[in-house]
């Protein structure tokens, strides 16, 4: 089969679980049907994908939707093994019980638990920015690319990249954590399916992504575990430094960096106390575990 997933030029590993997930927990994958696309992890069904294979078959297993599309249609011999969200499944007119939740989760079905070290004792708070909030600082000046990594340090929270390394590597570090604050959705799902308590944040996505987008996103795959977080709005870097095609949105208010970090540090600072963090209950995360199993194996039959 040919697997289609969103590939970010410097990584990210809510994509990068696709290639790390699926051939293992489906052992004939590279010798199926080569005209079959399978999607997985990812928001990609959108207009685009669906004009792109439109006469193909495609397995759908656990993929959401950026939002309302009219038109969105398979093909005959397409298969809809389930969706992330009741949202997604509302578009694509599919009964709720299509809807499990994301398959980010399946990383706990993997064989002999996956392959990354399992930390003995979690301690600490970890930040997981969105791979668009570390590019803009990334492609800003030296002060901006210095920024998160700082802020981080005067917050006292491990800085988490979803773009820093193997998946491995980012799973080890999330781990290692007894807190998640996370403003890329995947470091949530990954946290929920670890069984760390996540807080939502939104720094820079909201800009990036558009607010419709990343609500309608985030909603479907909260409606999916029973829960929902309103995004804790963290202050916007100044302008100064970015190259002029990022600026979105309105201004900061804040003329320095150093200002910036002060006052958004404080916040994260804040936010430690786990006071707004959020875990899918352990009933609705073995029942996801078992639906997900279910569908893995039909699928390999």
């Amino acid at each position: 089969m040919e697997l289609y997933y969103f590939k970010n030029r410097e990584g990210n590993v809510g994509d990068d679980l696709n290639p790390y997930l699926w051939p293992s927990l489906i052992p004939d994958f590279e010798a199926r049907d080569p005209q079959t696309v399978f999607t997985g992890i990812g928001t990609i069904l959108k207009p685009a994908f669906f004009e792109q294979y439109a006469s193909r078959p495609v397995v759908v297993f656990g993929t959401g939707s950026r939002g309302f599309y009219p038109g969105a249609r398979f093909s005959p011999e397409s298969r809809i093994a389930f969706v992330r969200g009741p949202l997604t499944a509302t578009i694509l007119g599919l009964p709720p019980t299509a809807a499990i939740t994301d398959p980010a989760y399946a990383l706990q079905l993997l064989p002999n638990g996956g392959t990354w070290k399992r930390a003995a004792k979690r301690s600490g708070v970890g930040f997981v920015p969105h791979y668009a909030t570390l590019r803009r600082a990334k492609y800003g000046s030296l002060e901006a690319f210095a920024t998160v990594p700082r802020l981080a340090k005067d917050a006292g929270v491990k800085l988490i990249e979803p773009t820093g390394g193997s998946v491995d590597q980012v799973l080890e570090a999330m781990d290692s954590c007894e807190h998640l604050i996370c403003e890329a959705m995947h470091g949530a799902i990954l946290a929920d399916a670890l069984r760390i308590p996540w807080t939502r944040v939104a720094l820079e996505v909201p800009y990036w992504e558009s607010e419709s987008i990343n609500e309608f996103k985030w909603n479907d795959w909260m409606l999916s575990i029973g829960t929902v977080a309103d995004a804790v709005r963290l202050p916007r870097p100044p302008a100064a430094g970015r190259k002029k095609h990022l600026l979105l949105g309105a201004a900061t208010g804040f003329t320095t960096y150093s200002k910036w970090r002060d006052r958004t540090a404080a916040e994260l600072q804040r936010l430690k106390d786990q006071s707004q963090a959020r875990l899918s209950s352990d009933a609705t995360y073995k029942s996801i575990l078992d639906r997900i199993d279910a569908q893995l194996q039909t699928f390999r039959r």
